[in-house]
C-alpha cells in the first residue's frame, strides 16, 4: 500500500479527458491502496476539484482536450503548492518535461510504461523526491548527447552567451532581455538567432539544454513569479 506520512492513504485526483484511462487509473491506484477523491476530463475543471478535495498529488494529462495539461499544472501549483503533480504523457518530448518540471511538476510519467512507474511516481512525490519514466530519461540523454557542439560544456561560452542563455531558459521574452542586457531590441533578437545558429540548435529547448548543461539554470527549479 502506498501511503504518506503517519501511514495516512496518499489521496489524488485523475485529470485525463478520455474516460477509459480515467477509470483504468483509478482502479490501479486503489488496488495500491491510493484513494482516489475524484476525476475529471476537463482541465479546468481540475483546478476547482483540486480546491474543494485538497488531495495530496494530483495526476494530469499533459494534452488535454480543452487545454494544455502543463498550464493547468501550473495555475494549480500557484494556487496550492502542497499538491504533488505529477504529469502523464504519451509523447516522448523533452520540451514537455523540462516544462512540466519548471511549472511546479515532480514527476513525469510516460503511459506506456509499466504499472510499477506510476508507483514509484506516487511513492517519490509523496516523499518529497522526483520521478521521470526511464523511457523518458533515456530518449532525452539521448537526445542530449546526439546533439554535438550544441552540448559542449560552458567553456565555450563566453559571459555574454550565458547572460543570455539563462535570460531565455527563465522564460524571458526578447524585450525582457533587450532590457535586462541593455541592448535595442532589434540587437537582442540578431544575438539571440547569431547563438542560436553557432550552438547548432533547433529550437528554444535547445537553447534551455545548452543553459542546463552550463549550469546556468536548475530544471527542478520553479521560476520565481
Amino acid at each position: 500500500m502506498l501511503t504518506g506520512l503517519n501511514e495516512e492513504p496518499t489521496t489524488t485526483v485523475i485529470v485525463d479527458d478520455d474516460e477509459m484511462v480515467r477509470e483504468g487509473f483509478r482502479l490501479l491506484l486503489e488496488s495500491r491502496g491510493v484513494k482516489v477523491l475524484g476525476t475529471t476530463g476537463n482541465g479546468r475543471d481540475a483546478i476547482f476539484l483540486v480546491a474543494d478535495l485538497r488531495p495530496r498529488l494530483a495526476l494530469i494529462d499533459i494534452q488535454l482536450l480543452c487545454c494544455n495539461g502543463i498550464d493547468i499544472a501550473a495555475e494549480i501549483h500557484k494556487q496550492y503548492p502542497s499538491v504533488g503533480l505529477i504529469m502523464l504523457t504519451a509523447h516522448l518530448r523533452q520540451e514537455y518535461v523540462l516544462r512540466s518540471f519548471r511549472v511546479g511538476a515532480k514527476a513525469f510519467v510516460y503511459k506506456g510504461g509499466s504499472p510499477g512507474e506510476l508507483d514509484l511516481a506516487i511513492a517519490s512525490v509523496a516523499g518529497g523526491l522526483a520521478f521521470i519514466s526511464p523511457v523518458v530519461t533515456n530518449d532525452v540523454i539521448t537526445d542530449y548527447l546526439n546533439r554535438g557542439s550544441c552540448w559542449h560544456d560552458g567553456e565555450q561560452l563566453t559571459r555574454r552567451d550565458r547572460e543570455l542563455l539563462q535570460l531565455i531558459a527563465e522564460g524571458s521574452s526578447n524585450k525582457e532581455i533587450a532590457s535586462t542586457l541593455r541592448l535595442s531590441l532589434r540587437t537582442a533578437e540578431k544575438y539571440r538567432c547569431q547563438l542560436t545558429k553557432r550552438l547548432g540548435s533547433r529550437s528554444t529547448a535547445d537553447l534551455v539544454m545548452v543553459a542546463i548543461r552550463a549550469g546556468l539554470v536548475d530544471p527542478f527549479k520553479k521560476k520565481a513569479s
